[in-house]
């Protein structure tokens, strides 16, 4: 009992140690990114070259230092420092949108994905942030660029289909509560096949994130996304129904 307590009271501060909840480091790293970004933001430096470059390398070094040292601060602050840059390229972003969008077509993100595959493949790396992992300080982000152009492609590809783009759209309003609840969506999973299948290794069935990625490897992925989402659409409804009758 006061172990739950104190991983109950721990989950406030974002210090708890609970399994299921691992995808939640992005979120103290995010808040924390964000307050980064807001403290040095300043319209000026936006529309001063000199000044923005400077603010991005000192951030992109330190950032890319801090990582590549494998110096893991506390609260993810060092993944942190390494995202304001992108942030200050998303503002930049946004104020030259109309310049930039007609440099992203519906077909190009096929292209981005080769040149991603291709890096992986050749550096035989990946980039995960919540162990620090960025590859190579001279790729990590001139790949994440290549990744967000591919997402930016990939958008307009499926804007032209009303289900598909539908689809994602709900995904990604959802995207919280999927962070929150997939790890928990895929761990029931291997305790319903192991039920299912006699399986008792014990060992083998508490294997995180996934026990059976051989036969549940597509199961994994489509539960773990459309459960959650499924789930929070069913509790909007009900919370909207109990709203209206009182």
């Amino acid at each position: 009992m006061s172990e739950i307590i104190r991983n109950s009271f721990n989950h406030f501060t974002f210090s708890s140690s609970e399994v299921l909840l691992g995808a939640f480091w992005f979120i103290p790293t995010l808040l924390i990114a964000r307050a980064l970004f807001t403290v040095f933001y300043n319209e000026k430096n936006i529309n001063n070259w000199s000044r923005l470059i400077t603010i991005i390398l000192c951030f992109a070094i330190l950032g890319l230092t801090l990582c590549t040292k494998k110096i893991g601060l506390n609260y993810g602050m060092s993944v942190s420092i390494l995202s304001v840059p992108f942030l200050y390229l998303g503002t930049l972003a946004k104020k030259k949108w109309a310049k930039i969008e007609k440099y992203i077509t519906s077909w190009s993100w096929i292209l981005s994905a080769i040149i991603i595959t291709f890096i992986i493949k050749f550096t035989k790396q990946s980039i995960d942030l919540s162990v620090l992992s960025i590859i190579n300080p001279f790729i990590f982000y001139p790949i994440s660029i290549i990744g967000i152009y591919f997402c930016l492609s990939f958008a307009k590809m499926i804007y032209k289909w009303n289900y598909i783009k539908t689809v994602f759209a709900i995904i990604g309003e959802n995207s919280f509560h999927i962070m929150a609840l997939h790890f928990l969506v895929i761990k029931l999973i291997d305790v319903f096949y192991s039920k299912i299948n006699g399986i008792n290794n014990v060992e083998l069935i508490s294997h995180f994130p996934y026990s059976y990625s051989e036969n549940l490897f597509w199961i994994y992925y489509l539960c773990g996304v459309f459960i959650p989402t499924i789930l929070i659409i069913i509790i909007k409804k009900l919370v909207c129904l109990l709203r209206q009758k009182s």
